[in-house]
This record gives structure tokens, C-alpha cells and sequence, in this order.
């Protein structure tokens, strides 16, 4: 499991068996991204990215609009909707 560091995320403590990265641009980013064999977070241009590449992925979301959710690849994407998450 690899936690993509932020700067807002640097100091935060996580498990033994999760490795820290901080990929220096977006071509790094991509990279690793493109490797990865699940994608997990919210609703955002890293997930964009992941459902573009292919990547499966779950995504934690409030009340977002349905039409950010995922685009390509439907099948390999799950949406963890709560209308009451801020």
C-alpha cells in the first residue's frame, strides 16, 4: 500500500506496512498512479486521473453532482455517496 504524500499530509503517522511517496511532478505522479492496483480517496483530479489510466478505484464523496463521477470504465469503480459528508 503507498500513501501519496501532500505538503498538509507530511507529518501524519501511518502503519509499518504502508510506504510513503511524494512523486516530484506530474509525470512521477502518473507513473506511480499507472502501477497501481486499486485507488482510493475522493472526488478529485488524482481520481480523474486513476479512472483515465484505467486504475480501479473507490471514491468517498459527499453530495456531489453525478456527473463528476467517474468516466471512462464504470464497471471498476465504486462511489461511496453520503448526500450528509461535507
Amino acid at each position: 500500500m503507498i500513501w501519496i504524500d501532500r505538503p498538509e499530509t507530511v507529518g501524519v503517522s501511518l502503519p509499518p506496512q504502508v510506504q510513503r511517496a511524494s512523486p516530484k511532478d506530474l509525470g512521477a505522479f502518473t507513473t506511480l498512479l499507472a502501477s497501481a492496483s486499486l485507488f482510493v480517496g475522493n472526488n478529485s483530479g488524482p481520481m480523474h486521473l486513476a479512472n483515465a489510466l484505467g486504475v480501479p478505484g473507490v471514491v468517498i464523496s459527499g453530495p456531489t453532482v453525478r456527473g463528476w463521477d467517474p468516466y471512462w470504465h464504470r464497471d471498476r469503480w465504486t462511489i461511496l455517496r453520503h448526500p450528509g459528508l461535507p
